[in-house]
């Protein structure tokens, strides 16, 4: 399969250069929303951007190389959970880490226990755990698109297909609290203690659907939507939030 990449990258490559030219340039800016979202994650979005350079192959046809960054907020409050355990004959409930995140040693099996043991030692301090996920995906993409001309207006179909690199970010939000009854005042901070971030590559598969509109001679505005299926490969993603993503774009088109 490496080699099959390889080889078609390398015909392509020279495809373009010997043949085709650069037919526009778009610059893009999308919203993203999560689709088939895994172990319990109530809400994946964000927004992105990105630039395609689009080669012309043959009449209306044009082969564009993708380079895109999203930024993901990942809403997975189980992703903190409590772990009953009897400890000195008391059961303690234990906020734990799951889904990906148990290796985390310093806080499953260290931190976590710390965070009770210090409320247990002093009644006037107390503390509320908090989850704060985030994931950045640069994707890289070769697309053919079509298009297909009313006037000004333009229809213009796509499939795309590349390769993501994705880091998920997890914290745990600390918020503390001491109070001192002799001055009858409660004291209030808070931080974060970052989790070791968690890197994947997997290959993704698209397609899509663009309203183009030529306000200016040479110049288009685009509106459109397309569909990304990540689990391509189940074993690389299944750190992935999400299986698939749909997005909606707004670009504009240079024409050369």
């Amino acid at each position: 399969m490496k080699k099959f990449n390889f080889v078609l990258s390398t015909v392509l490559f020279l495809y373009i250069n010997a043949f085709s030219q650069v037919s526009y340039i778009e610059s893009f800016g999308s919203f993203n929303l999560g689709l088939k979202n895994k172990n319990e994650v109530k809400k994946n979005e964000g927004f992105g951007g990105g630039l395609i350079a689009y080669f012309k192959l043959y009449d209306n046809l044009n082969f564009g190389i993708k380079a895109a960054y999203k930024l993901y907020n990942v809403d997975q409050p189980g992703v903190l959970y409590p772990s009953y355990e009897n400890r000195n004959n008391k059961i303690d409930a234990i906020y734990k880490l799951r889904w990906g995140w148990e290796n985390w040693d310093y806080w499953n099996r260290r931190y976590a226990y710390t965070v009770i043991d210090n409320q247990a030692a002093n009644t006037n301090l107390k503390a509320s755990l908090g989850i704060l996920q985030k994931m950045d995906v640069v994707e890289t993409s070769a697309i053919f698109n079509y298009y297909i001309f009313l006037g000004k207006f333009s229809i213009v179909p796509n499939i795309q297909g590349g390769y993501i690199f994705a880091t998920r970010r997890l914290y745990i939000v600390e918020r503390w609290s001491k109070y001192f009854p002799e001055s009858n005042y409660t004291f209030k901070y808070s931080y974060r203690t970052f989790a070791p971030k968690k890197n994947i590559i997997s290959p993704v598969v698209g397609g899509g659907l663009n309203l183009a509109y030529e306000f200016v001679e040479n110049i288009f505005l685009n509106i459109g939507s397309n569909y990304i299926y990540y689990d391509l490969s189940k074993e690389k993603t299944k750190l992935l939030p999400l299986s698939s993503e749909l997005n909606f774009n707004l670009s504009l088109n240079f024409k050369y």
